[in-house]
Parts: structure tokens; C-alpha cells; sequence
């Protein structure tokens, strides 16, 4: 069975929620230490801190009748009548949302870097001797 939240961890969300700072909302849930930051952050990494605040959030939401389609909207009225600066802002937002800009990042962990090393090497070599230029030819 799932162990409920604690009051204070509790508190610490709904604070955190309102748009407070971690540290502050840390400090107003009643929680003391000489870093209330670093607590603070730690607080935010628990599941069940995390879970509440998705619950919190979402009930926000809901209450005030905002879901995915009144927030694109808005930013369609801001990408379409504002200044340039704010409808590229509303824009970026958009496309954000849509997965238009994924970052492609491609990490590759190389197992034996010496032999990754010197097959890339050989590769170069070969390059390099299927395309002899000799100065001549600049």
C-alpha cells in the first residue's frame, strides 16, 4: 500500500505550486537547515513530491478550464496579432509543443577507443589514397 505524503512535504507543493520558490517554499512549509535550496532540490527529486505536485497541477488546470487546446489558441491570437517579437515567441512555443524542434543529439559509447581510434585513422588514410591531389593540381 502506498504511503500517503506528509503534511509538510504537502504544504512544500502546494507553496511551491503558487509560483514560490523552492527555497521559500521550503522555508513557509516548515522546513529548517542552513540550505534550504539544497533541501529544497531534494525535495523536488522524491516521487511522491513529484506526484503531488503533478496532482496539484493538474487540478489547477481543470479548475480553471485550461487544457492543451485554450493554451495553443491563446498562442495562435499572439503569433497572429502581436508584435514581432511576441508572435515569435507564441511561435516557438507552438512548434515546441508540436515536436517540430527535436534536438538530435547522438551519444555513442565507444567500448575500445584505440581500436575506434585507429579504425578511423585507416579510414582517413584510405580517403586520402583514393583521392591522391598533388599540389600540382591547386
Amino acid at each position: 500500500m502506498k504511503k500517503p505524503i506528509s503534511s509538510k512535504r504537502k504544504e512544500f507543493c502546494l507553496y511551491y505550486c503558487k509560483g514560490m520558490l523552492k527555497k521559500e517554499a521550503a522555508r513557509l512549509a516548515g522546513y529548517k537547515s542552513s540550505n534550504l535550496s539544497n533541501t529544497a532540490t531534494l525535495l523536488l527529486k522524491k516521487k511522491d513530491v513529484q506526484e503531488e505536485i503533478s496532482i496539484i497541477m493538474s487540478q489547477a488546470a481543470e479548475h480553471l478550464e485550461i487544457d492543451e487546446t485554450f493554451v495553443l489558441s491563446r498562442l495562435k491570437k499572439h503569433a497572429d496579432h502581436e508584435d514581432a517579437k511576441t508572435a515569435l515567441k507564441a511561435l516557438y512555443q507552438i512548434g515546441k509543443h508540436l515536436g517540430m524542434f527535436v534536438e538530435n543529439i547522438n551519444h555513442k559509447i565507444i567500448e575500445d577507443q584505440d581500436a575506434y581510434v585507429k579504425d578511423v585513422h585507416k579510414k582517413i588514410v584510405e580517403l586520402n589514397s583514393e583521392s591522391e591531389i598533388s599540389n600540382d593540381d591547386y
